[in-house]
């Protein structure tokens, strides 16, 4: 797997994988405390076979740095700009951008940033909040189809 120094002063470990000409490439953005590579094994297989897939592991998680991984207040920010940087190393012109958990927001951030730089946005998942966390066992095992009345 390939690295990426970027003048952000973070150096990215990324998947790289599929060729798919003509098509616009994907953009993998892993959630808190993941990388690519345990996060989402499958999607880049099943994306690759008809798309370019990017999936970087943020600055701090596994083989990127620097290390350790900080949290700034504007870290959602930063890692957004580490994205936009990566799609410049690797001269993407534009990509689709897909996030998992604390990846969807950078995802969303990013594409605020730069919305000419993506061709669209797909986020899932989320935190958990202690006054859904109920309703959300619960949806989940079909036994609501919408949250309960206040």
């Amino acid at each position: 797997m390939p690295f990426a120094q970027l003048p952000t002063e973070a150096k990215l470990h990324y998947v790289d994988s599929g060729q798919a000409e003509n098509r616009t490439p994907v953009i993998l953005i892993h959630g808190l405390l993941g990388t690519a590579e345990t996060e989402f094994p499958r999607v880049i297989e099943w994306l690759s076979k008809d798309y370019h897939v990017i999936a970087p592991t943020l600055r701090g998680y596994g083989k990127s740095t620097p290390k350790p991984r900080t949290f700034p207040h504007d870290f959602y920010q930063r890692d957004a700009d580490d994205v936009v940087t990566l799609m410049d190393a690797l001269q993407l012109e534009k990509a689709h951008i897909i996030g998992y958990s604390d990846g969807g927001e950078i995802a969303l951030i990013a594409a605020g940033k730069h919305p000419d730089r993506f061709a669209s946005v797909t986020t899932w998942g989320k935190r958990f909040s202690s006054r859904f966390s109920r309703w959300d066992t619960r949806s989940r095992n079909g036994e609501f189809s919408s949250p309960p009345a206040r």
